[in-house]
């Protein structure tokens, strides 16, 4: 049972202090180095479960007009984007908005899907369109105007096509 003898034990410490010295060091930041690798490894698995998408805007597709609607005047607005789903999740685009500007009627459609929830597969491509009304005319003077679209797809994540030009139309009768 010399395993067990204390006498042993400390003389092994002194003659080999700085051993176990590079073996703590090596197991501690082994550890620490180990552990924020396999952070950053999950945050890579989180990262590419969410969804992302790739925006292209349909310039002739995107345009905002005047409409008399008895007794007001009201500007309807749409906007149609190419989308490819650049990750490996299914979600569904469920709602948008205009940053700085109140929107109301809105109609959100995508084509290309034969799926009722509308889900985007991964590496596919959709059109998009928009719809929306705004009431406040007055100030808007028939030019071009850039708006940020914000799109919330099914997992609640926002995603921001900057700068969308809307050109003015005028349909004749």
């Amino acid at each position: 049972m010399d395993f067990l003898n204390p006498d042993i034990w400390k003389a092994a410490l002194v003659q080999d202090w700085l051993a176990i010295l590079v073996v703590w060091i090596v197991l501690f930041f082994g550890w620490v180095y180990g552990g924020s690798m396999l952070i950053r490894g999950w945050r890579k698995i989180a990262k590419s479960r969410r969804a992302s998408f790739r925006f292209e805007t349909y310039e002739r597709g995107t345009f905002w007009t005047k409409e008399s609607v008895w007794p007001e005047e009201i500007i309807q607005m749409r906007g149609v984007w190419h989308v490819t789903n650049i990750s490996f999740r299914q979600v569904a685009l469920t709602h948008f908005r205009l940053r700085g500007v109140t929107t109301e009627h809105h109609l959100l459609t995508v084509r290309g899907s034969d799926n009722p929830e509308q889900l985007l597969l991964p590496d596919e491509k959709y059109d998009v369109e928009i719809n929306c009304a705004i009431r406040e005319t007055e100030g808007r003077e028939p030019k071009s105007f850039g708006a940020d679209v914000c799109f919330r797809d099914s997992d609640g994540k926002e995603h921001w096509v900057r700068q969308v030009p809307f050109a003015y139309r005028t349909f004749s009768g």
